[in-house]
């Protein structure tokens, strides 16, 4: 049944054209289609939704975030396949995609999702909404005050890093009625999840509790600046805490037996003695183990080449070996770029492709990568998934991890590109397969580079003696100058979307390819202002046009974003969803602007101030404190502002696309001379 709605939810009336049939076995897929009717046949709704999907691609269309409705021919043309998995788990999700992402999310969006998820093969989703829930009453069971669980809870804004024990007493205190709320909406997500037949992922226990609970015990341990309480595993409060909250949590949620628990996501134990360090996995795995002798710990490999120079063979094998081999599973999270599945001592593990690092802006992925490396690597694979940090970035990734979920390797990857533009724009069309052959050396087989460079037009402003902007933690250099194979890939986009019209991928294509062509533009006018060449006009005109090229699409607008925290928790939670794209925590801070975005309302109400600013600081001769001050009291000043950014787009896409194109042109033209 739930198979079977999922197709009338996806094709409409059309759905009474196809057939479904649930079949035994390991995960695989049958389609038959014959005289305008198609049998899709599949081992649960998982296999049955990646059934239409293959069906669809050979009608010439496909579902992506961009363009969740297929448009199907007339008649329905024949077809006859038969695939099978290579692999068993296929993941998604990050914690910090419930931050970066859907935190704000509503049921219809995340229906949506979930049937996404579906089509794209995906049957073991970490499933993390309504636990905060879990985590006040079980806070209360040990006396903690309301006042003081709630607080220790924090803003829903920032639940993904207190779930792994990362901050804490961060944003606006949890309110009931989004507690509530959220209990209905993660039954809602879970019944969904399982009645598709995938595996949720639900959170375990890190160790950490708040400060008041564990009293003298236990040691701080910093992120980022945040000093959390770890328990020591050798406390009875780690055990009998740890085993309350798996409890409770399966009393509301149930439960799969599956849990996610990281301890040190991106640190190291105080301890760095192989058997303390085995101390510490031991008691997370006797806590599962105390739940449910069957529970699998799944865990992110993350830390191993995060903190590399910590995390040697002997450490990392303490702290596996903690829990039965068949009771464990690695996420390889970045084995798209930086591999480090050698590092997990025999354990099961998955190749995942991280991709998005907190959602920033840039074209970016390593598809030579992915279109290989798991078929590479297949008879020690576990599976496979995705484990961005943020959605809704390179649909083309996330199309070519689905192929490779059923099929296990790309054969041809220029063959695959050439494919995936006329499904994408519904249209043979010359320009934009070859727009495509631009866009993916330049920018998708770089499985070499750790992610786009770090936008200019987010970079924090600073007034020093070599005037380079502040760069937030771990990203790479500011774009560099523009890059001819972007303009031309473009130019053609954009002449095919005026000649023809644009469908929605092509819609959100003009925007991403035009503000990757800007934002190198106002890389290169940066450089001139700061070399003396050039005044700033440019430079300030090329963050105007990236703020009206983004003002063209819904999903691009900080005001889309405001609303829906607004929806949940009023104006206190509209300035955490401010603070998480941009500061973090205060002005400043090591994690500012990490998850920035090139949307409308915060390039033009955000940054482009900050740059004013900065330029009528080098015209004016301030000195670093006056600027550092000014600029302070700006970015306080937004992150308190109560209003609401605009939250409806511009009319006629294309028109908008053509002429900020026309006036790149003219800019770049200028720069030369």
């Amino acid at each position: 049944m739930s198979a079977r709605e999922l197709l009338e939810r996806v094709l409409g009336p059309r759905a009474d054209e196809f057939d479904v049939e649930i079949t035994d076995g390991p995960d695989a897929f049958e389609v038959e289609a014959s005289g305008g009717r198609v049998l899709l046949r599949g081992t649960n709704g998982v296999a049955i939704a990646s059934a239409l999907r293959h069906y669809l691609k050979a009608c010439g269309c496909h579902v992506t975030w961009d363009d969740p409705v297929p448009s199907l021919p007339a008649r329905l043309p024949p077809l006859r396949a038969q695939v099978t998995s290579p692999w068993r788990y296929r993941y998604h999700f990050n914690f910090c995609t419930f931050g970066y992402s859907t935190a704000f999310w509503n049921w219809a969006r995340w229906e949506r999702e979930i049937d996404w998820m579906a089509l794209h093969g995906v049957n073991l989703p970490l499933a993390v909404v309504g636990h905060e829930a879990i985590w006040l009453r079980v806070l209360a069971r040990f006396g903690l005050d309301d006042a003081a669980a709630r607080a220790h809870v924090g803003s829903p804004a920032f639940f993904p890093w207190t779930w792994m024990g990362c901050v804490h007493d961060h944003g606006a205190p949890v309110t009931d009625a989004w507690v509530d709320a959220h209990v209905e909406l993660g039954h809602k997500i879970l019944e969904r999840q399982r009645s598709l037949g995938m595996i949720p992922v639900l959170p375990g226990f890190p160790g950490y509790v708040p400060a008041a609970l564990a009293g003298d015990r236990g040691v701080d341990v910093d992120w980022m600046g945040f000093r959390n309480r770890a328990l020591s595993p050798r406390d009875p409060l780690f055990h009998e805490f740890g085993l309350a909250l798996l409890r409770e949590q399966e009393r509301e949620f149930g439960s799969d037996g599956f849990y996610a628990v990281d301890p040190y996501i991106e640190g190291s134990p105080p301890d760095g003695d192989p058997a303390a360090i085995a101390d510490l996995a031991g008691a997370i795995a006797a806590t599962l183990t105390a739940h449910d002798p069957r529970n699998v710990w799944v865990l992110q490999g993350w830390p191993f080449g995060y903190r590399a120079d910590f995390w040697d063979a002997e450490r990392i094998e303490a702290f596996l070996g903690a829990m039965p081999r068949d009771r464990t599973l690695v996420l390889d999270l970045w084995a798209d770029h930086e591999p480090v599945s050698g590092s997990f001592a025999g354990r099961p593990w998955l190749w995942c492709m991280l991709h998005s690092l907190g959602g920033r802006p840039g074209m970016h992925a390593g598809l030579d990568a992915v279109a290989s490396e798991p078929g590479r690597l297949s008879a020690g694979l576990s599976g496979i998934g995705a484990t961005t940090e943020s959605l809704d970035r390179d649909p083309v990734a996330y199309e070519m991890v689905a192929d490779v979920v059923w099929h296990g390797r790309i054969p041809s990857i220029d063959d695959w590109f050439d494919e995936y533009a006329r499904l994408r724009y519904g249209r043979r069309d010359e320009r934009l397969e070859k727009a495509w052959r631009l866009l993916a050396p330049a920018l998708y087989l770089r499985s070499d580079r750790p992610g786009p460079a770090m936008s200019i037009v987010m970079c924090r402003p600073r007034l020093d003696d070599d005037l380079r902007p502040h760069r937030p933690v771990n990203l790479a250099a500011p774009f560099g100058s523009p890059d001819p194979a972007l303009v031309e890939a473009w130019d053609l986009m954009v002449d095919s979307a005026v000649e023809h019209g644009a469908s929605p991928g092509l819609a959100r294509d003009l925007v991403d390819v035009g503000q990757e062509v800007l934002t190198r533009l106002a890389k290169s006018a940066y450089d001139a202002v700061v070399a003396g060449s050039r005044s700033g006009a440019d430079f300030l005109a090329c963050l105007e046009l990236i703020d009206r090229l983004a003002a063209t699409r819904r999903d691009y607008l900080l005001g889309t974003w405001e609303r829906q925290a607004r929806a949940w928790g009023g104006p206190a939670l509209q300035q955490d969803a401010r603070r998480l794209l941009t500061s973090w925590v205060e002005p400043g801070h090591v994690l500012q602007d990490y998850a920035g975005r090139h949307w409308a309302g915060l390039v033009g109400g955000y940054y482009l101030p900050r740059w004013r600013l900065w330029l009528r600081a080098l015209e004016e001769g301030w000195d670093v404190a006056r600027f550092e001050a000014g600029l302070r009291a700006f970015e306080e000043r937004w992150l308190a502002d109560p209003r609401p950014s605009p939250d409806e787009p511009l009319p006629d896409a294309v028109a908008v696309a053509a002429a900020v194109r026309d006036r790149y042109h003219h800019l770049a033209a200028e720069a030369q001379h």
